[in-house]
């Protein structure tokens, strides 16, 4: 039968392919579309940007080969509270037996950790440190008539007329001050937690978390149980923020019926969780049990630092403000 060609503008194309659709390529031989899908190269996608429009994308992507951005401002970053990142701030606040405590501040903080500070070493009764954010607060404290560690999250905070307050009904009393530190910007922040539950002889404590990858920007340990104060030593609470123009750490052990500053006797590390050392039973003392110690914490990403775009909303404002500091140093070298 004779063999009739046509051109291949006379044809139609097929709107749907099977794959095994014959494509002569010689005059013995025919390749078939799966044939050649298999040639492309293979693997995983589903952690890479495709080319449809804009995207959105959560986590660390990878883009495609000829994958085509409009312009900078296209790159926006997020996290840091829903735009712009946050900014640290600190103050120290006076107290004079009062059942309020306020300070005077040009932002309103979005979460802060409140650290008394003993007259001395030691103190004996009232507020050892409160935690706030957006949710409420959260305070452990020494008990005036029995001198138990204790808890309660019934603590207000409030920012009015460019004054920040804090009533802890009654538990300022017997400090002397309180230093505050605290994150101010755009949004919202909330702190994660991670509880630990430490057994018997425990004087050190490993706090984990899906997001706790490294040892966090900002945080406090809190023992979140009514425990007797007696003679052998157990930590009450622990920070990385215990107040001043930089992170500074502060931890506190109660025994003898008094409060303790044993800051130096403790150490933090991260080994597949954040590790709290409070540097044995004589140093720090023991992790109580039984009790509750809870982890109030913010990631870096949470406030805007170390990564993810730090104060800036798209890589976009990140590269002007790089041009122009450039362009600032280029001026000072000229006048030079």
């Amino acid at each position: 039968m004779a063999v009739s060609y046509k051109d291949i503008n006379q044809l139609s194309q097929k709107s749907q392919v099977a794959g095994t659709e014959k494509i002569p390529v010689s005059d013995t031989q025919y390749i078939t579309p799966n044939q050649i899908a298999a040639l492309a190269p293979g693997g995983d996608t589903s952690s890479c940007v495709h080319k449809t429009g804009d995207e959105t994308v959560g986590g660390d992507k990878t883009f495609t080969d000829n994958v085509g951005v409009v312009d900078a401002d296209h790159i926006v970053y997020s996290g840091g509270g829903g735009g712009g990142g946050f900014t640290r701030g600190y103050a120290t606040i006076e107290v004079d037996d009062v059942d309020v405590i306020s300070v005077q501040l040009a932002n309103e903080p979005k979460a802060f950790i409140a650290t008394a500070q003993f007259n001395g070493d030691n103190g004996t009764i009232g507020m050892i440190a409160i935690v706030g954010d957006s949710t409420g607060c959260h305070c452990v404290y020494s008990d005036e008539s029995t001198h138990q560690n204790n808890y309660r999250s019934d603590i207000t905070a409030a920012y009015s007329n460019g004054y920040f307050t804090l009533d802890c009904n009654g538990l300022f009393h017997d400090l002397d001050e309180v230093n505050l530190v605290y994150y101010y910007g755009s949004g919202t922040l909330t702190f994660r937690t991670s509880q630990v539950q430490p057994g018997s002889g425990v004087t050190a404590v490993t706090f984990t978390g899906t997001d706790l990858t490294e040892v966090p920007a900002m945080y406090a340990v809190m023992l979140e149980s009514q425990v007797n104060n007696e003679s052998y030593r157990r930590v009450a609470y622990y920070t990385n923020e215990g107040g001043g123009s930089s992170a500074t750490p502060m931890g506190v052990s109660f025994y003898s019926s008094q409060i303790h500053n044993t800051t130096s006797n403790f150490s933090v590390s991260y080994s597949n969780g954040l590790v709290i050392n409070s540097g044995g039973m004589n140093a720090g003392g023991y992790f109580h049990n039984p009790g509750t110690y809870t982890l109030y914490y913010l990631m870096a990403s949470d406030i805007g630092s170390g990564g993810g775009g730090g104060g800036y909303q798209s890589l976009g404002d990140e590269l002007d403000d790089i041009r122009d500091t450039i362009g600032d140093i280029e001026t000072l070298l000229a006048a030079i």
